[in-house]
């Protein structure tokens, strides 16, 4: 098949899909907050990350700031301050109360809750305001889903299948 050369010994090339179930109440979601109009120097990152956790707690509505996680801060020009975040799943899974479901929520729907309340403040012309000198423009991008420790267990290739792979990987370079 497209002149693609086989191995006679062991015929065609078998592909096969595995699609992941993973369990999204105990995944981690890992994203870009971005600010626009804000004053990005390299000292101003280390008083931002602080603020960065309680802003994106406070937009999606969860008590434990502690969850929201910046790993990396960089400055985009001297206006625009990308991090990337993650929101950590939420050790505690009892719910307590109909009304904190909010507060139980798995990160990948807080993360999904922040991004439309973003876009639905900026497609309504509102910004929110950091104080009364200027406002802030937030934004998310480049969301990606970490499974925890069981789910990367129960995917894990088999040393077989991890043999085969390197062997492919000789015989077709």
């Amino acid at each position: 098949i497209n002149k693609n050369p086989m191995d006679p010994l062991k015929g065609n090339i078998k592909f096969q899909k595995r699609f992941a179930s993973l369990n999204l109440s105990n995944a981690t979601s890992v994203f870009e907050f971005e600010i626009d109009n804000s004053n990005c120097t390299k000292e101003s990152l280390e008083v931002e990350a602080e603020e960065i956790r309680t802003t994106i707690a406070s937009i999606i509505g969860i008590a434990e700031i502690e969850r929201v996680q910046v790993l990396q801060m960089t400055c985009q020009g001297n206006s625009k301050i990308v991090a990337r975040t993650q929101i950590k799943t939420n050790l505690d899974n009892r719910m307590l109360k109909k009304e904190e479901r909010n507060k139980f929520s798995n990160s990948a729907s807080l993360f999904y809750q922040l991004s439309s309340t973003l876009k639905e403040n900026h497609n309504q012309g509102r910004t929110l305001q950091n104080d009364a000198k200027h406002e802030r423009i937030y934004g998310v991008r480049s969301m990606f889903l970490v499974p925890d420790v069981h789910d990367n267990k129960k995917f894990k290739n088999s040393p077989k299948q991890d043999a085969e792979q390197v062997s492919l990987l000789k015989w077709g370079s």
